[in-house]
């Protein structure tokens, strides 16, 4: 076996880790430019390219990239790659911002449930149903934000929906009142 020195020094470069991506979203795949280096980007499935240190990229399905790095002052390149695995973007379906009468239950979604999601729901003050599904019915006694964080693998989303609470006080001009059976009484709503 024979190895061979040459001068000079092997490129230094910045690649991104291997990672998931919510679709959609944008992503730097590289880093901060080194002097006298010389950087070739594509990828796999075909159709990127790019001759800078570090390109951003918004795939629309799985895909990796390929980096070549050539310095002026070594002959041989190197090689790396990132993966971007993609995720379905996490929906959700809030309703308007809403008035309810006190104790009127109210649902806080309407979407269905998807695989690998996590749902966290706040404020845990009680009255909503189940702080962690998609669709919870809530019952707050006075006006409340909520708000959900919806993650999976590579996407974080987050909605928020204001529930109006109009209460319930009725004030009757009588507290109590006695009558014989047939009788009537007089009974008003005081403002």
């Amino acid at each position: 076996l024979k190895v061979s020195v040459f001068n000079g020094q092997q490129p230094i470069y910045n690649i991104a880790a291997d990672t998931i991506l919510c679709i959609g979203n944008t992503l730097s795949i590289g880093g901060a430019d080194e002097p006298n280096n010389f950087y070739t980007w594509t990828s796999n499935p075909a159709g990127f390219s790019s001759n800078v240190p570090n390109p951003t990229v918004t795939p629309q399905e799985s895909t990796t990239y390929f980096l070549t790095v050539a310095s002026s002052s070594c002959p041989f390149s190197v090689f790396d790659s990132v993966r971007v695995d993609l995720v379905l973007d996490i929906v959700l379906n809030l309703p308007k911002d809403t008035l309810i009468c006190q104790g009127q239950p109210v649902r806080l979604n309407f979407s269905a449930a998807q695989d690998g999601v996590s749902y966290a729901w706040t404020p845990n003050d009680g009255n909503i149903s189940d702080t962690t599904i998609v669709n919870p019915i809530a019952r707050p006694e006075t006006t409340t934000t909520y708000k959900v964080i919806a993650t999976n693998a590579g996407c974080v989303v987050t909605d928020s929906v204001e529930i109006a609470v109009s209460p319930i006080d009725i004030q009757l001009s009588v507290d109590t009142a006695f009558l014989c059976l047939g009788g009537d009484v007089q009974v008003d709503v005081v403002a």
